[in-house]
């Protein structure tokens, strides 16, 4: 129970404290990288659930694998889906560690 509760509520506070989600490995994300964040602004988790999906199975963007992961996570939390979430949570944690 209280590692579910450390990768829900710390985790994402840590790495954005850290710069690890925001600046990533580069401090400019790709065009489709920034709409994928501008959408989960929005609030368009279910695109933005999708949408990182589809660019981690294709391995498009290595650099912002990790960008990808806290955002595909962080819309199955907002979703409800959080078992889901903890796992890219810890896919994040784990990569940058």
């Amino acid at each position: 129970m209280q590692r579910s509760w450390i990768v829900l509520v710390c985790v994402p506070v840590a790495l954005a404290m850290a710069g690890v989600v925001v600046a990533g490995s580069s401090d400019v994300p790709p065009p489709e990288v920034r709409d994928l964040i501008n959408q989960q602004n929005k609030g368009e988790f279910h695109e933005v659930s999708a949408r990182s999906h589809e660019l981690l199975e294709e391995e498009a963007y290595p650099l912002h694998r990790g960008r990808l992961r806290f955002y595909r996570g962080d819309s199955l939390y907002r979703l409800g889906f959080v078992v889901g979430a903890q796992e890219f949570f810890a896919q994040v944690v784990d990569e940058k560690s």
